[in-house]
């Protein structure tokens, strides 16, 4: 290969970092006219045609580049994106290229945006993919899935279903897929049709599951003993309060494990008295993190469980926050953003002071807010002296950033579940000890 070539190509290679389709086409012919199968140019090609539609990139090239091509794609490609319609196609060109699949191949995205051929549906397309790549661990499907689902994948770890799928697909997948650690089931298209998870029991080795807000035996949900991640979503207006019954029921049954909570209520219909989870019970649980919520506590009942280190709202409108931070003597950090109720309390901070001195909080409590006029001139108010001598009880710092150092998916309950702290302490032990304070009955819990 002459030097102009090779500077040819290589500068073709360089300037692949946001490259279009056509400049990756362009650089393929080039590389395949010039290259040599051994030189780093390849793995650089490569790179690109792993985040490329790649059936439409290959399939006008003849059956002697396809000769060339095929097997350093079969050996080398690890990640795959074509369209649903395409996967016949792919198959068809992995033959004439000499090769019967790409094996190494562990990752795939399957799109929609081409029709599929009349007559057809996405089950042979999908039964085809799984000869074709017999490697394959991660399938995110943003194409329609049909029944029946395919038994020759059966060896996948990750399955985003990201269109909305039947009830005999979703009982398919959990007889097919028993290997499964990731799982995403959504349901927007179909929003009338309420998806059973009776059969869920058969992914036993689920780590994070996500599936539609309203959903049939959410009980199966909770037996998953591997399950870390659970994410309740619906992007769409919430039924009034018919949700409510399904996520108290999880909450319930892994009150012991739940370690973190985060809420959007953006698709919210009505005002919610968040005390109505029972949160207090969740004998395990360090963070609430609450987003785009119209609160309304209309009882006394503590929301906030014992155990509570970190309570964060943003863009959160609530009668009253005290109340919340009746029961929480372990909170150590509370965020603020842009929350507009309590932008009408002119003396926010003196109260929160004097809540913090009367309760034995373990420690520190760190308030963090931003986007509130109010707290800040308050907070300006103060005066460093004050700030100095209060730091004891309340640490109080005001952030400008443009946007909070979290974020919830909008229209998402997500829960973290862990270690179970589902014990008590002996009455008897502490009955013998009058002297005993909270931190000793904290300790005794498990939860210093």
């Amino acid at each position: 290969m002459s030097k102009r070539a090779t500077s040819a190509l290589q500068s073709s290679a360089a300037a692949q970092g946001n490259a279009t389709p056509s400049e990756i086409h362009s650089t393929l012919l080039l590389f395949l006219e010039y290259g040599e199968s051994r030189m780093d140019i390849s793995k650089k090609l490569i790179a690109q045609l792993e985040t490329t539609d790649i059936t439409s990139t290959i399939m006008c090239l003849n059956v002697d580049q396809l000769e060339r091509l095929m097997p350093m794609l079969a050996g080398n490609l690890t990640r795959l994106q074509l369209e649903i319609a395409d996967v016949i196609r792919m198959d068809r060109l992995c033959r004439e290229g000499g090769v019967s699949g790409l094996a190494l191949v562990n990752t795939c995205l399957v799109g929609h945006a081409i029709p599929m051929p009349s007559g057809s549906n996405s089950n042979i397309h999908l039964r085809l993919l799984g000869n074709l790549l017999p490697g394959l661990l991660v399938l995110h499907m943003n194409a329609p899935v049909a029944a029946p689902f395919p038994v020759n994948l059966r060896q996948l770890r990750a399955l985003l279903l990201r269109k909305s799928i039947t009830q005999e697909v979703l009982d398919q997948v959990c007889q097919n897929c028993p290997q499964l650690r990731q799982l995403l089931v959504r349901n927007e298209e179909m929003p009338l049709t309420v998806l059973d998870f009776s059969e869920m029991w058969r992914c036993s080795q689920l780590r994070e599951l996500q599936v539609p807000l309203m959903l049939r035996s959410a009980q199966t949900l909770c037996h998953l003993e591997h399950l870390e991640h659970l994410s309740l979503q619906r992007k769409q207006l919430w039924p009034r309060m018919d949700w409510l019954p399904i996520a108290k029921e999880i909450i319930n049954a892994k009150r012991s494990e739940l370690l973190a909570l985060r809420f959007d209520g953006t698709w919210l219909s009505a005002p919610f008295d968040f005390s109505l989870l029972d949160l207090r019970f969740c004998t395990a649980m360090e963070e609430l993190l609450l987003s785009n919520c119209k609160l309304n506590v209309r009882t006394r009942r503590p929301v906030l469980p014992l155990s509570c280190k970190r309570f964060c709202l943003t863009g959160c409108s609530l009668n009253q926050l005290f109340c919340y931070l009746e029961e929480a003597d372990q909170l150590h950090l509370l965020e603020l953003n842009d929350c507009p109720l309590l932008e009408e309390c002119d003396d926010f901070l003196h109260q929160l002071l004097r809540q913090c001195k009367m309760k034995p909080m373990f420690g520190t409590v760190q308030l963090r807010f931003s986007h509130m006029p109010t707290l800040s001139r308050e907070l300006i108010s103060w005066g460093p002296r004050r700030r100095e001598y209060n730091a004891e009880w309340l640490q109080v710092q005001e952030s400008h950033e443009a946007e909070p150092t979290w974020k919830n998916t909008p229209g998402t309950i997500s829960m973290t579940f862990g270690r179970p702290v589902n014990y008590a302490p002996d009455p008897e032990k502490w009955n013998d000890c009058p002297d005993t304070t909270p931190a000793d009955l904290l300790k005794e819990l498990g939860m210093d």
